[in-house]
């Protein structure tokens, strides 16, 4: 019959032997071929770093320099436009590393004149361009004790207003032209409209935006479902593009004058 004090060293014994084991297998443990290092991260890592990084190449290159800037983001965005002090930038190619989670994009531009700009990354663009992010590159304008100039509100106006207009400190209004139908030609589609206004808005103006179905027809011919759901695409489109969120207002009245509306191009005043 087992004793009080042999069940105490059977239990120091199985102690003992765990122990030993333990330390064993961590002395083992150390010897194993076993090379690099075990890193532990935790879940939603991306979302603690800083996403989506810029890189400029070369990275301080001077005002009318081709330079190349790479956008990494941790999203496979599609549709995407960068816009480089008003400008939008020339898309080069496309790199993907779905394994390590992250995709990256390169576009060349030609530096500003000034030396700070801005740099702003669109996706979604096939829909209305979203911002993804904004950054500031080169160095703050001198500070300066002269107060900005404030503009005069008026109900002057003009139709395509010049951009080299002297509106003598005045702030005035100017009407844009686009057509649903030729939404991404030259001049006439939704990314030279977004340059134009962002121009506009730096010289003080405000814009209105006159979306017409094509050149010669304002509104979508009669009983056509196909060209009317062409039209109000493109107006949902331009509503939701974050570039013409200054636009104060559009309008597809009917009653545009044959000879404005057929023109390559207005003529600017």
């Amino acid at each position: 019959m087992p004793t009080k004090f042999g069940a105490i060293f059977n239990a120091r014994r199985t102690t003992l032997i765990g122990l030993g084991l333990l330390v064993l297998l961590l002395a083992g443990y150390r010897w194993l071929p076993i090379r690099g290092h075990v890193l532990l991260v935790s879940e939603g890592w991306r979302e603690g770093q800083a996403w989506p990084r810029v890189l400029l190449d070369p990275p301080n290159p001077q005002p009318g320099q081709r330079a190349t800037i790479a956008v990494t983001d941790t999203t496979p965005w599609t549709h995407i436009k960068l816009v480089v002090a008003g400008d939008t930038a020339s898309y080069e190619r496309y790199v993907e590393n779905p394994q390590a989670g992250y995709w990256t994009w390169y576009w060349s531009f030609t530096v500003p004149p000034q030396s700070e700009y801005e740099v702003i990354l669109y996706h979604d663009c096939d829909t209305g361009c979203r911002e993804r992010t904004r950054v500031t590159i080169g160095a703050p304008e001198p500070h300066t004790t002269e107060q900005p100039t404030v503009r005069l509100p008026t109900k002057l106006g003009m139709v395509f207003a010049s951009p080299a207009r002297d509106w003598h400190n005045r702030s005035g209004w100017t009407v844009e032209l686009t057509y649903a139908m030729q939404a991404e030609k030259q001049y006439w589609g939704v990314d030279d409209l977004a340059e134009r206004v962002q121009r506009a808005e730096a010289n003080g103006l405000r814009v209105l935006v006159r979306v017409d179905y094509d050149q010669g027809q304002s509104l979508p011919p009669k009983d056509e479902a196909l060209a009317l759901d062409v039209y109000l695409r493109y107006l949902r489109r331009l509503a939701r593009d974050e570039r013409l969120r200054t636009v104060y207002g559009s309008s597809s009245a009917a009653a545009t004058t044959r000879r404005a509306a057929t023109r390559k191009r207005p003529t600017r005043w």
